[in-house]
């Protein structure tokens, strides 16, 4: 699994996930990641990936944990999406559940950590009867309460069975550099670009490896110095990438970021 590189189905989100993974393995892609969203809606979809090969689909996103405007952990809800979402990431042989914090205005990590570790330590120990893994994602959006790597860190620290995911551009946005990291708490690395400064930036603006202005080198020099050699997992939501033909832009995005690695 590790050195390997996958394509987030995000990508090409209107293309059909099992599309989407035929041309990502023919391009050179170990496999993919792919979305609820688009599963939930389509249950053949989801079926047709119970005959992917093993390892091809290295993660499920994603559950979003749901809190209050004051930090409050919405619990039943929780609860049933974490029900769904943990059994079609079994049925898909997926290796890891993305967990993401939610998007709310004016909320801080200050408030929100106790909610936020509360119901990471839930879904990973419901994770683990089912025999997948939970990665946490920070989202360096102004609104996001864990939009740092560090506080990210905090919260996963003290519970097992749960990783950390990387993207560059939510690192990129939150200003930050990767702090001393225990290689084995990354569960894996979105690799993305950008052209605007970190302030603006929002998904659908992401760009192939290499195409912005995000460092994605140092990022990369960094990360192989805390000794991560992957997986590394291309993760764009730009709509002009989706009507896109799928095996073009998957011969582009395996060459994009195979560049960016073995360059730096």
């Amino acid at each position: 699994m590790r050195q390997a590189f996958f394509l987030n189905a995000a990508t090409l989100m209107r293309t059909d996930t099992w599309t989407v993974l035929q041309a990502a393995r023919a391009a050179g892609f170990a496999g993919i990641e792919a979305r609820a969203e688009r599963l939930l809606s389509a249950p053949a979809e989801a079926k047709q990936l119970e005959r992917a090969p093993d390892g091809a689909v290295l993660s499920l996103n994603a559950l979003r944990l749901p809190l209050t405007q004051d930090g409050q952990l919405v619990q039943p809800a929780l609860e049933a999406e974490a029900v769904r979402l943990l059994e079609l990431a079994q049925m898909i042989r997926a290796r890891y559940l993305l967990v993401v914090p939610p998007r709310v205005p004016g909320l801080g990590f200050a408030a929100a950590r106790v909610a936020l570790g509360r119901a990471l330590a839930g879904v990973a120990r419901a994770a683990g009867t089912v025999g997948v893994r939970v990665a946490f994602e920070f989202l360096g959006f102004p609104d996001s309460p864990v939009r740092t790597l560090e506080a990210a860190l905090e919260l996963v620290q003290p519970l097992e069975g749960v990783g950390l995911v990387m993207d560059a551009c939510h690192l990129y946005m939150s200003g930050g550099g990767i702090p001393e990291i225990p290689v084995e708490r990354i569960a894996l690395v979105h690799l993305n670009d950008a052209a605007k400064p970190p302030g603006v930036v929002e998904d659908a603006e992401r760009l192939l490896p290499g195409e912005g202005r995000v460092p994605l080198g140092a990022y990369v020099e960094r990360l192989a110095r805390l000794g991560f050699c992957g997986p590394w997992s291309v993760e764009t939501f730009n709509p002009a990438h989706w009507g896109e033909d799928p095996k073009a832009l998957c011969v582009r995005a395996f060459g994009a970021v195979r560049a960016v690695v073995t360059d730096a």
